[in-house]
């Protein structure tokens, strides 16, 4: 009974830790299309890399969750991008280079700052007429400030869902000039909280702990064993 008890109070503190973490990722901010703004990849002269060039996006934002019924604006700064083309896969990109992203009440990242911080994209994947960024859900939004920084433990997480107009494949940019270009808008996207590292931190000595019991339990089962 002793053992099963123990177990069981592992077990549940392992849950609550995971618990803790699911709870961090619950918290978000919903991004509408883009209603100001444009986003234009360009040929960059380059065979290995083209660009993007934002200028103005804006588009409405509500938050979820922790900032259910705040709504706004969410703005994008200018700023150029480059789009590293994966040498294994057409539709796979890293990106380099970061911006300003903001979360208001007014357009132009005016008004009550709810939030406000650096985006560096990190990558992105192309499927049709869609590319998606930061397809492995990392910390991007860093350096965070606004009434509702403190919802977020340090950094965010932003995916964006850019429309591409067309089905014609970016790589088509590359060993081209800026002349070549591609207009696009931001379709939908969100924020997320990104979790704390110290929740991953105990989830995992709650998870050796767990195997510490079990492992010295076998060899006290194995030893009871030998002595009958």
């Amino acid at each position: 009974m002793k053992k099963i008890s123990l177990l069981t109070l592992v077990a549940l503190f392992g849950l609550l830790i995971v618990g803790q973490v699911a709870r961090a990722d619950d918290v978000e901010i919903n991004l509408g299309s883009t209603s100001q703004g444009t986003l234009t990849f360009k040929g960059g002269n380059s065979a290995s890399n083209i660009l993007l060039v934002l200028s103005g996006i804006t588009g409405d934002a509500m938050g979820q969750n922790a900032l259910s019924g705040v709504t706004g604006f969410y703005g994008i700064g200018n700023n150029t991008l480059s789009w590293v083309s994966s040498t294994s896969n057409t539709s796979d990109w890293s990106v380099t280079g970061s911006e300003l992203f903001c979360f208001t009440s007014a357009k132009g990242c005016g008004g009550t700052n709810y939030l406000t911080g650096t985006l560096s994209l990190l990558d992105a994947f192309q499927t049709n007429s869609v590319a998606s960024t930061n397809t492995m859900l990392s910390a991007d939004l860093t350096g965070l400030s606004g009434t509702y920084a403190g919802v977020f433990p340090g950094s965010g997480i932003v995916s964006l869902s850019l429309d591409l107009g067309s089905t014609t494949n970016l790589t088509t940019l590359l060993n081209q000039s800026s002349s070549k270009a591609l207009t696009a808008g931001v379709s939908s996207g969100e924020v997320m909280a990104a979790p704390e590292p110290g929740s991953f931190l105990l989830l995992g000595i709650a998870l050796l702990g767990a195997a510490v019991f079990v492992r010295k339990s076998a060899l006290r089962n194995q030893r009871s064993s030998v002595a009958l």
